[in-house]
């Protein structure tokens, strides 16, 4: 009878440990909730301002390099250009929140695929895929404990949302003490990718992203420009 009993009380965790994504191992389920977009720290471009950034693209045994400039307008779109180091189009593009407009690209990218895919990095990168107001989410939390036992001096650190968006199923983690985003895992046979974003003290824009799709053994690394200033 004690032979039985053992493994149906073991049953539940084992299912709760099977349903948790590997991103947010070690985290304690809440179960679904409704939650709101501002939960997932959107962030956004000061609206006619250009960033530039580097950005490189590495496929097996290939490697492009490009500068990547952006400026958002006045509905927080995002007019696109990327370049090689020689100044040749790589990339031409408008990006919304509905999708990406190709004014332009290089011949080695025209493949509906690979555009398909870039269209999806480039939406998660400035979207984080977000394009309702509220989300029916799994939700998960990681709290730090401190010396006290007293519950009200527990401080949740990070939150792990699963949602499904425009783009299909993600997971996303983020940092609940700066408030912002930390990494966001899109699902997808091929389309699988992991993306990082590493910020600057006090800045919600991230200064480096880095982004891989382990199936396809590609990687792309966005870093902002640093910009001088005079005193």
């Amino acid at each position: 009878m004690n032979k039985l009993i053992l493994p149906s009380l073991l049953l539940p965790l084992f299912i709760a440990s099977a349903c948790t994504p590997k991103l947010f191992k070690g985290m304690e389920g809440e179960g679904k909730q409704t939650i709101k977009r501002e939960q997932l720290y959107p962030f956004s471009y000061r609206k006619g301002e250009t960033v530039t950034y580097s950005m490189q693209l590495d496929y097996k045994d290939n490697v492009i390099n490009c500068i990547l400039l952006v400026e958002p307008d006045e509905k927080g779109n995002i007019r696109g250009v990327c370049t090689s180091v020689f100044g040749s189009i790589v990339l031409d593009f408008y990006l919304n929140e509905k999708g990406m407009l190709i004014y332009d690209c290089m011949e080695q990218l025209k493949h509906k695929k690979l555009l398909r895919l870039l269209e999806k990095d480039l939406m998660t990168t400035f979207f984080k895929r977000f394009d309702k107001e509220t989300y029916e989410a799994r939700v998960w939390h990681l709290e730090h404990n401190s010396p006290s036992t007293i519950a009200t001096d527990k401080l949740v650190l990070n939150k792990g949302y699963n949602i499904k968006g425009k783009l299909g199923k993600c997971n996303i983690k983020t940092d609940e003490i700066e408030q912002h985003v930390l990494e966001i895992e899109n699902s997808g046979k091929l389309s699988a990718a992991n993306i990082r974003f590493e910020y600057e003290q006090g800045n919600i824009v991230p200064k480096t992203v880095k982004i891989s799709h382990p199936n396809l053994g590609l990687s792309i690394l966005i870093e902002k420009y640093e910009t001088e200033t005079s005193n």
